[in-house]
């Protein structure tokens, strides 16, 4: 059995220093920026990878501080990168 992600969901206070990590550093393609459906007041860019259907979602708080460890809180997130891009981090 295949289990597979549709999205993961990531808070975030700088879009434009995380637009140049995802997509220069990492490769993923930005595909769509406009307001969070939960909150329209906030702006969410959604990144894929260009081989792979999963999205990174980002919801840009400029004003939040910085995450605590606790509960929803989760330390690290692994991504898979083809061999060819490990270069570019």
């Amino acid at each position: 059995m295949k289990v597979s992600l549709h999205h993961v969901a990531v808070l975030g206070r700088k879009p434009e220093r995380s637009t140049r990590f995802y997509v220069d550093k990492l490769g993923f393609e930005l595909v769509w920026r406009g307001a969070s459906q939960d909150n329209e007041a906030t702006p969410q860019y959604d990144f894929r990878l260009p081989e792979d259907d999963v999205l990174l979602s980002l919801q840009f708080y400029p004003r939040c501080q910085r995450g605590q460890k606790g509960a929803g809180f989760f330390g690290s997130l692994v991504l898979g990168l083809p061999e060819r891009d490990w270069n570019k981090i």
